[in-house]
C-alpha cells in the first residue's frame, strides 16, 4: 500500500482507520497559534470520519506515515500546477511530531516522485512568515521566499497576517536535498 518510503517515513493513501490520527493533526492546528492563518478543518469525530474518507478518494492527497510510532503525522496536498509549471504544495502536520524530520523526509519523497514524472520546473508553497516550525521542512527542501503579501485572518477576526510565497525550482531543490 505504500507508494514510497525510506527508512524514517512511508508515503500512502489515506484509509479510513486513519481517522483517529487525522483528528490528532487537526486538532494541533487548531490549537497552533497559527490557527488563523489558515482554514481548518472541522475538529469533530463524525467530520473527520468524512474528511478521512473524503482524501482517501483523491490521487492528489498524501499521508506520511511515521515508521517508528506507525502514525500519520502530516498530510500533503498537490494543489495545482501553476502557469510557470510550478507544482503548489500544501500540508498540515500534526504538531506533537513537528521537528523529528518526519514532514521533510514525506515531502521530499514526494517531490523526488514530481520531479521524475510531472516534468515540473518547481515547487511552491504559501505560509505564514513567523510559524517557523511549518516552514523548516519546506525551507529544507531549498525554498526561498519569492514574495511576501499581507492576507486576511481566516477566522473572521479584523486584520492581516504576513505571509511568504516560496519556491524552488528543480536545482535549487536537488542542492538542497542532495546526500540527503
Amino acid at each position: 500500500m505504500n507508494l514510497f518510503e525510506n527508512e524514517k517515513v512511508a508515503v500512502r493513501r489515506f484509509v479510513p482507520e486513519d481517522w483517529a490520527d487525522v483528528l490528532e493533526m487537526v486538532q494541533t492546528n487548531h490549537a497552533s497559534e497559527f490557527a488563523a492563518c489558515d482554514e481548518l478543518w472541522p475538529a469533530d469525530e463524525g467530520a473527520v470520519k468524512e474528511i478521512t474518507n473524503y482524501i482517501g478518494t483523491d490521487d492528489a492527497m498524501y499521508a506520511i506515515v511515521a515508521k517508528n510510532i506507525n502514525r500519520v503525522v502530516a498530510f500533503v496536498n498537490f494543489n495545482r500546477i501553476t502557469e510557470e509549471n510550478y507544482l503548489d504544495i500544501g500540508h498540515i502536520m500534526n504538531l506533537n511530531y513537528a521537528g523529528k524530520d518526519y514532514e521533510y523526509e514525506g515531502l521530499k519523497l514526494l517531490c523526488d516522485h514530481a520531479f521524475a514524472t510531472m516534468g515540473i520546473a518547481g515547487i511552491r508553497a504559501y505560509w505564514a512568515k513567523d510559524d517557523t516550525v511549518k516552514l523548516e521542512p519546506l525551507m529544507k527542501l531549498g525554498m526561498k521566499i519569492v514574495a511576501t503579501y499581507q492576507n486576511n485572518y481566516f477566522d473572521g477576526r479584523e486584520g492581516t497576517f504576513t505571509g511568504w510565497e516560496l519556491k524552488a525550482s528543480k536545482a535549487e531543490y536537488a542542492e538542497a536535498v542532495k546526500g540527503n
